[in-house]
């Protein structure tokens, strides 16, 4: 049975960006060669924290144990060992949006499904809409540099360190239950989206 794991309760609310407007646009409808070029830098920074494979987008993570109560009269415990952690997700969109104050963009990459793999506990029930990655993108000099400014709006919490994730030791594929929230009425888990129902 799939265990309990710690999720953001931020990741449903809209980013607080200063941005000249709050309309978000598709990454490929960027015309200009400087949008262009720093949606470029943005989608390397996310390849260097996200590994791609066939199986989607994968991060590590690892968490510290927990501490014992100082209180508890009990016998002496240790401390819980540290907890290595897998975030998987899929696909993820790109958006971006201009900032206000000059030379620089948001660009955010949001997958529709994303879950969690703990030993022990296995695979968590799939979540929606996670921020993989929000990076301001700003000109420095003749370039543009990106940094990362997801915060606590993105996937992993910050008690979830991340770590570089290997494709060597990422834990074995298993079918994608139903996200939480569930699908629809009327419509179904097929493994990969909700579905309308067959009448």
């Amino acid at each position: 049975m799939v265990g309990l794991f710690l999720v953001p309760t931020a990741m449903a609310q809209s980013a607080k960006a200063k941005t000249a407007t709050d309309a978000w646009h598709d990454c490929t409808s960027a015309a200009d060669a400087a949008q262009r070029e720093a949606i470029a830098r943005a989608t390397e920074l996310l390849a260097l924290q996200w590994l791609a494979t066939e199986r989607g987008r994968f991060a590590a993570y690892t968490m510290a144990g927990e501490k014992r109560n100082p209180f508890d009269l009990s016998p002496k415990s240790p401390d819980a060992a540290p907890r290595d952690g897998v975030v998987q997700a899929r696909p993820p969109a790109c958006a971006w949006q201009p900032v206000a104050t000059g030379n620089a963009l948001v660009v955010r990459f949001t997958t529709p499904f994303y879950r969690f793999y703990e030993a022990g506990p296995g695979w968590s029930a799939p979540l929606r809409n996670g921020i993989m990655l929000e990076a301001t993108v700003a000109r420095a000099g003749e370039n543009w540099q990106a940094s990362d400014t997801s915060g606590e709006r993105g996937i992993l919490l910050p008690e979830q360190k991340p770590r570089a994730a290997r494709a060597a030791t990422l834990p074995p594929d298993a079918a994608w239950a139903e996200p939480m929230p569930g699908c629809a009425r009327r419509t179904k888990w097929n493994g990969e989206a909700c579905v309308a129902r067959k009448r």
